[in-house]
């Protein structure tokens, strides 16, 4: 006798689905008989779920299709299931997950930096160095690799070969690595990951110093080093640099605007004609000029600075000699011969001006410790002056064109005759006894 469907409105012969399927099954093919045994299924696998049908449809769609298929099938030994599971379940075939490459959070993280410099949040400049940083560092490492397989024992092997390579300096290691980060939390923004790998290193305990590895700190000068530093009138030329020249104005002019009214180089190196007024004694601090590209300062910091006198006349005779000041307001005071800002041979100078300022330093430890001096070091030494000079937190960081104190805290170096000065005021026996 052939089997007859049970299920509801069907009473069709299932002998052929009962010889396929084991156990033997009295159902046959039916739109009711597919419902009621993927739901039975779905039931089986996930027993905490309601059984309404708002419920099962929402567990099914969490199923894979093939996955479907497969419970199913084991069931009536039927492999062509997918339209009627679609047609009678309504569960439609999940797309593919999509796994975001870094690459993908690069892309992401670029558009939103040249939204900032569109709108002027960001300097060109700034957003070049990211993307250089991607295309020679991150995207050759991490490009085609999914975001979910970049753990942060990934982010540490990473760092580790970077290191290894011994041609990088460690904050060069410390900012490709910040890049990373800011990767990643594009990534997170747009709910591609859940957790940052760089932020997972730090609070490890791998903190921002550690990041940094071994970054040399600055040596500012002393205040006997800035008056020999301010005295130096010949550099030394050729190739063993044996020979020696009088300093021009327009080598010479760059440097000690750095290190005495604390300009950064490519703020030394923009100044216009129209922003130098020697006879008042002040310069306006307006642009920045770094690689050929001008910009405006680091952090907006458009600022007035005064001059010191003997600066100033050097300022003024400069003008008078490159005859800039019958020129246009819009000529750059340090020009090229073709009229345009200098920048690139300012390192080779400022080599020979070093060398100049060594060769006046007595002590040769001293000498030592101020062989790799670099020009961003003078804007240091101006701050420290500055400090143990007496100027107040607030005046130093108008000066110094900081957005916060932090940042003008940073750059202050205390001497030891400074620290001998405070150790002094220490109440001892003599002291005490006189009441003092």
């Amino acid at each position: 006798m052939a089997l007859r469907c049970k299920a509801n409105n069907c009473n069709r012969v299932v002998a052929l689905a009962a010889e396929r399927a084991n156990p033997p099954t009295e159902y046959c093919g039916c739109a009711p008989t597919l419902r009621r045994r993927f739901q039975a299924t779905v039931w089986a696998i996930v027993p905490d779920q309601s059984k309404s049908d708002r419920m099962y449809r929402t567990s099914a769609g969490k199923m894979t299709l093939d996955k479907g298929k497969e419970w199913y099938g084991q069931l009536r030994g039927d492999a062509d299931l997918e339209p009627r599971l679609r047609k009678h379940l309504r569960v439609a075939k999940p797309a593919v997950p999509v796994r975001q490459t870094f690459a993908d959070a690069a892309a992401l993280a670029l558009k939103a930096l040249r939204a900032e410099v569109k709108g002027g949040k960001l300097r060109q400049t700034t957003f070049n160095n990211y993307d250089s940083i991607l295309r020679h560092h991150l995207h050759p490492r991490f490009g085609s690799t999914p975001l979910d397989e970049i753990g942060m024992l990934e982010v540490i092997e990473f760092q580790q070969e970077l290191i290894a390579e011994g041609n990088l300096k460690s904050r060069t290691v410390a900012m490709i690595l910040n890049t990373a980060s800011f990767v990643f939390g594009s990534a997170m923004s747009a709910k591609w990951i859940d957790t940052n790998p760089v932020h997972r290193m730090r609070e490890r305990g791998r903190s921002r110093e550690l990041m940094r590895g071994d970054a040399r700190r600055a040596t500012p000068l002393t205040p006997d080093e800035m008056q020999l530093f301010e005295s130096i009138r010949c550099i030394a030329t050729g190739r063993n640099l044996t020979n020696k020249r009088p300093i021009t104005s327009r080598e010479r002019l760059p440097v000690m605007l750095m290190a005495f009214c604390g300009l950064r180089r490519g703020e030394a190196l923009g100044l216009q004609r129209r922003d130098c007024d020697p006879e008042a004694g002040v310069l306006r601090v307006e642009r920045i000029v770094t690689h050929g590209d001008v910009t405006t300062p680091k952090a907006d910091s458009r600022r007035v600075e005064p001059v010191v006198e003997w600066l100033a006349e050097e300022m003024r005779d400069h003008l008078k000699a490159s005859k800039v000041a019958a020129l246009d307001e819009s000529d750059w005071i340090f020009a090229t011969a073709d009229g345009e800002p200098l920048f690139n041979n300012v390192e080779r100078t400022w080599a020979r001006i070093r060398a100049a300022l060594l060769e006046k330093i007595p002590n040769p430890g001293r000498r030592e410790e101020l062989s790799g001096l670099r020009m961003h070091d003078l804007r240091h030494s101006y701050q420290s002056a500055l400090h143990e000079g007496g100027a107040d937190p607030l005046t130093s960081q108008a000066l110094m064109g900081h957005r916060s104190l932090k940042t003008t805290a940073h750059y202050t170096r205390v001497s030891l005759a400074a620290k001998r000065a405070a150790v002094a005021l220490l109440p001892g026996p003599s002291r005490i006894a006189a009441g003092v």
